[in-house]
């Protein structure tokens, strides 16, 4: 459960990021191409929120893909899955879609 200042909620709306890879060469190349597809998520997500709603983005990040997603704004969900070999992560748009609402206006 994601805490909320008023109320617990047991679903939000999100878009769940189920295999994102890149191959090892461009890896190792640092071409920014695992950074560029999930911002393109995260624009897909914001640019939909004009027709159904989504608050988070999901992932279930391999160990050695974890210091990846926080560095993009991931937050762990739970300490639960610590030592696993996945770890439930989760971006809050809110925060993106104020910026944007804020930008238009």
């Amino acid at each position: 459960m994601i805490s909320h200042p008023k109320r617990h909620l047991r679903q939000f709306p999100a878009i769940k990021i189920g295999r994102l890879a890149v191959c090892e060469s461009t890896k190792k190349e640092r071409k920014g191409i695992g950074r560029a597809l999930v911002n393109f998520v995260i624009n897909l997500a914001l640019e939909q929120n004009s027709n159904c709603a989504c608050q988070l983005i999901t992932v279930d990040a391999y160990s050695q893909s974890l210091n990846f997603y926080t560095k993009l704004g991931f937050k762990f969900l739970s300490d639960s899955d610590k030592g696993d070999d996945t770890r439930q992560m989760y971006l809050d748009l809110r925060p993106l879609m104020n910026t944007a609402y804020d930008i238009s206006a």
